[in-house]
């Protein structure tokens, strides 16, 4: 269970600002500055239609208007639409659809509004666009007391975090609250919000004692401004709760989670989305407490709830459809199978009514529903819905992406048990490869908490690897070699640690060298995120991948060159077993143990 998305939600009130957002970084003001004076028209010519086509697909989110709270949702507890908050993101983006004549203060305020509608489109060039231009626009006009402004410079942080860009969502997020302080004081709400998001950038970077200490301080601060009875608070009691269930405290989370849900349940139960995304919190943490009775009544009550606010409307409702997926998830681990089927099939028809056959969501639920079957036995229902979520996929998210490696390792598992060991070799062997690759890119620049959750998510891929190596060892000895392989390759990337390293390069006194690490660990944050990118959104925000992996290797090069412990520690290495081999000695051996 990982730390999920964040999600904008707004608290309503608009308060006047007194003071000036002091130190803004240098770097990002002459970003700004490029941005406002060489891209305005552009982005906002370009953007016009995919304003229109995203309005259409998702009308959600924005439960009302104005401090953003970021709010912790398990891995699983994911929105893709809230039909009853459409009409105040339509308002939202109505600007980019007419051309009435402005003032320029208020073609200031779009440039944030466009920010923050690309932002929880999680369209992150876009949003990073507008709220850059934003900010400077603000600055221009010397409008640097503006909440507006103080608003930009906080979801611009929200952005840096979602990112994984920590360092700048640490700076940008200071300076929101230095300016929130400055402007109406500790006591305000908008010091508050930015408070408690200061509180999930550190549990985002897995900082669980300072994160648990900023939610305590939070606590205080909102309920002085907001209430106890407040959606604000119930927010803060939601993150706190999931930080208690990373830290392994589940009776603390689940306690957090109640009173989470008691207190947002009046103003949010029957109007918003969220408030079922809440209670799959719950769920999931009960789920993952072993208390399995008490998950299936949540998820039911969650799905009643859906059902009721639905109306008619149910069978064509993706947000329906995730969370009979999730039932159904729960229904597997309890070995109640004979229930899966049927939630899995009107799930996968939900999509296919809502986006069509080639849709990535619709790859997704034949996907699930091709896993379920294939672990049933049931290899000739499972094969033509795996293979077509993995065409799909190739074909809309591209051959590398990670959702495409996993739909090619389902079908390569299908085809071992199938017998066909030749073509499940094939498979296998692009799978390997693909995330040996994804290792080595993303690996070098992570923190050591970072590493142990990524690690997390990959372990299990290589581990049923090592079981087909094993299981097809005499008729493919090849198999047992490269086990071997990424056995070494994967162990010496866990056990180095580049911590001192990167101490080392940091207080080096080194300006230049530390201006260009700071340069490279961002440009592969920033990577990282659009890899996870289908090809149409990286098209449609102007994402030029290459480009940007150009930079990154560019920066590394520079680094390599300026420090040598940098090339030691960072750049990836071939690791062979023969390598190991050509350094024994006559009588010597090396035992290596493999878990699988």
């Amino acid at each position: 269970m990982k730390y999920g998305l964040l999600l904008l939600l707004a608290v309503s009130l608009f308060v006047p600002a007194h003071a000036q957002l002091g130190n803004f970084g240098k770097k990002l003001k002459e970003k700004a500055n490029e941005v406002l004076q060489e891209r305005k028209e552009d982005i906002k010519d370009n953007s016009r239609d995919y304003a229109q086509e995203k309005l259409a697909e998702k009308q959600s989110s924005y439960d009302t208007t104005s401090f953003n709270y970021a709010i912790a949702f398990l891995d699983k507890a994911e929105s893709f639409e809230n039909q009853q908050e459409g009409e105040r993101l339509v308002r939202t983006a109505g600007f980019l659809l007419k051309d009435d004549e402005k003032t320029e203060l208020e073609e200031a305020r779009d440039l944030y509004e466009s920010g923050r509608l690309y932002y929880n489109l999680r369209s992150y060039s876009l949003s990073e666009t507008y709220l850059l231009a934003a900010i400077v626009a603000y600055n221009l006009l010397g409008e640097q007391q503006n909440p507006v402004y103080l608003k930009a410079v906080g979801t611009l942080g929200l952005l840096y975090n979602n990112m994984g860009r920590y360092e700048l969502a640490e700076t940008t997020n200071a300076n929101a609250l230095d300016g929130w302080k400055m402007s109406e004081g500790t006591g305000s709400k908008g010091y508050a919000a930015e408070y408690n998001n200061k509180a999930v950038i550190a549990f985002n970077r897995g900082e669980y004692n300072e994160a648990e200490k900023l939610f305590g301080e939070a606590f205080a601060l909102i309920e002085k401004a907001e209430g106890k009875n407040s959606v604000p608070f119930a927010i803060a009691n939601n993150n706190l709760g999931i930080l208690y269930q990373h830290m392994g405290r589940s009776e603390d989370a689940l306690e957090k989670l109640n009173v989470c849900l008691e207190i947002a349940g009046a103003e949010l139960r029957e109007k918003s989305g969220t408030y079922i995304q809440l209670m799959t919190n719950k769920a999931l943490i009960l789920q993952e407490n072993k208390q399995f009775e008490e998950a299936e009544k949540t998820y039911q009550e969650a799905i009643d709830l859906q059902t009721s606010r639905l109306k008619l409307n149910r069978k064509s409702d993706p947000d329906y459809a995730h969370l009979l997926n999730n039932m159904a998830s729960l229904y597997l681990v309890t070995g109640k199978t004979e229930k899966v089927e049927s939630l899995l099939k009107e799930s996968h028809d939900i999509y296919v009514s809502k986006f069509g056959e080639d849709h990535p969501s619709t790859a997704s639920a034949k996907a699930d529903l091709g896993n379920f079957y294939r672990s049933q036995g049931k290899f000739t229902q499972a094969e033509p819905l795996l293979k077509k979520a993995f065409e799909s996929r190739k074909s809309k998210l591209g051959t590398t992406h990670p959702v495409t490696i996993q739909s090619q390792e389902d079908l390569a598992v299908l085809q071992w048990l199938q017998g066909d060991v030749a073509t499940a070799k094939t498979n296998y062997n692009e799978v390997m490869e693909y995330s040996m690759s994804f290792i080595n890119e993303f690996f070098p620049p992570m923190s050591e908490v970072e590493k142990t959750k990524y690690w997390e998510k990959m372990k299990n891929r290589f581990f049923t690897f090592y079981n087909f190596a094993l299981a097809n060892s005499v008729s493919h000895p090849d198999l047992v070699e490269k086990m071997i392989n990424y056995r070494l390759m994967t162990k010496g990337m866990l056990l180095s640690t580049t911590t001192k390293i990167k101490n080392t390069i940091l207080n080096s006194g080194d300006k230049a060298l530390i201006d260009l690490y700071n340069q490279w660990q961002d440009q592969k944050r920033i990577l990282a995120i659009y890899y996870s990118f289908s090809k149409e959104e990286m098209s449609k925000q102007n994402v030029n991948i290459d480009s940007l992996e150009n930079a990154a290797n560019q920066s590394e090069r520079q680094l390599s060159q300026k420090s040598s412990a940098f090339a030691a520690a960072f750049v990836p290495k071939d690791v062979d077993y023969k390598q190991v081999q050509s350094k024994l000695a006559a009588g010597e051996a090396v035992v290596e143990m493999i878990h699988y």
